[in-house]
């Protein structure tokens, strides 16, 4: 699972080399699923979605052109934050059930970046796979659900939870037509796969396939603290 920001101050084919770089060079596993979500001046947002878009056993890896056009597009007439996001899930798995971001509205997306811990939240997503509902308006209900809580960021967190009491690294956030809001992460050393759970951007105009080349995008933002939400479709969360 990874997660690149477009970098607004360079060309559309230094940020298509990013993408290349980000996703298809930095190791051996390939996400498997992407998604990319566009905020424009001139328009509605733009979601696109490709399901197993580079598979090794196909031999396809590329960067589809439908994905190039709206890069060259937004150099032009984009606006906030352009997300291009890659993840894996079990094969049989629904793609459309499992992707990230979740659509709430036109303009609004809902996303959770990050592994499940293995207990409220990982069986909240078990059972979704095991009634083949989807996994991602799971998550989203949960999060709707911790915000009842006095202490929303505690109770958030706490769904990421492992036997030992630790939690697993995540980052949840809802991108409003090219802003991003609702803003939580939690990030921890022990959890190798902690840096694929935030939102990175390279500030090069020269990516290279090295980690110093690509940093996280979402550093200085604060915190969310859980009050004054108003969520989309309320009557399929239970």
């Amino acid at each position: 699972m990874r997660t690149l920001a477009l970098n607004p101050d360079v060309s559309a084919g230094v940020n298509i080399d990013s993408i290349h770089s980000f996703f298809l060079e930095r190791g051996n596993r390939i996400d498997r699923d992407l998604t990319a979500i566009f905020a424009y001046e001139d328009r509605q947002p733009y979601f696109l979605h490709f399901p197993r878009w580079c598979t090794r056993s196909t031999g396809i890896i590329a960067i589809p052109e439908k994905l190039r056009t709206a890069i060259s597009k937004w150099e032009h007439t984009g606006k906030g934050w352009a997300l291009i996001h890659g993840r894996n899930f079990p094969p049989r798995a629904n793609s459309r059930k499992e992707r990230m971001p979740l659509k709430l509205s036109d303009e609004r997306f809902f996303f959770h970046l990050g592994g499940f811990g293995n207990q409220h939240l990982w069986n909240t997503v078990q059972r979704a796979r095991r009634g083949r509902d989807s996994t991602n308006f799971s998550i989203y209900g949960e999060w709707l659900r911790c915000q009842q809580s006095e202490d929303f960021k505690g109770t958030w967190g706490q769904m990421h939870e492992l036997d030992s009491g630790n939690w697993r690294a995540y980052a949840s956030f809802i991108w409003d037509d090219g802003n991003i809001t609702h803003y939580n992460t939690h990030t921890i050393d022990y959890d190798s796969s902690s840096t694929n759970y935030q939102v990175y951007c390279t500030y090069s105009d020269d990516p290279k396939n090295d980690g110093a080349s690509f940093l996280p995008a979402l550093e200085s933002y604060p915190e969310w603290d859980g009050q004054a939400y108003a969520h989309t479709f309320p009557e399929r969360v239970q």
